[in-house]
């Protein structure tokens, strides 16, 4: 079993994200470690998965529930996406619905909805914690 505390992360391959991504959820919860599971076109690919490819991403992220004890998973889309190249309120939409679909798994975690926007920095789309509301916390400029 690893030693300290992990969040995980859901995104993109872009290796414009990890930092930003990581940093803030270092910073935000409070976390030693970031395990992060990258696709091209994270909301992307949840939302159109076939059945057989959920069922692997979700093994993916147990790893790090499990193993790791991670407690936040959080899925990210960003701006400038080569994988999913479609306007920010389509990210928008979709990183909420997949927010929904990853909680759905009854992980036992709570999840995150995370954009990372044209600064590189990052917004809290949305947030189990806080079911009924969007959260406006944004990290600082890097």
């Amino acid at each position: 079993m690893a030693t300290g505390t992990f969040a995980t992360a859901f995104g993109c391959i872009d290796g414009r994200t990890t930092a930003p991504t990581t940093t803030f959820l270092k910073e935000t919860l409070g976390v030693d470690f970031v395990d992060y599971v990258s696709e091209p076109g994270p909301d992307k690919v949840l939302l159109q998965a076939t059945p057989t490819d959920l069922a692997a991403i979700k093994q993916k992220l147990l790893v790090s529930v499990n193993a790791h004890r991670s407690r936040t998973i959080a899925v990210v889309a960003h701006h400038d996406c080569a994988g999913h190249p479609v306007p920010r309120a389509e990210h928008l939409a979709a990183v909420r619905q997949c927010a929904q679909l990853v909680r759905g798994w009854d992980l036992g975690v709570r999840v995150l909805g995370l954009w990372v926007n044209d600064q590189w920095q990052l917004e809290v789309i949305c947030d189990t914690q806080e079911q009924g509301r969007d959260s406006a916390m944004h990290a600082r400029p890097r």
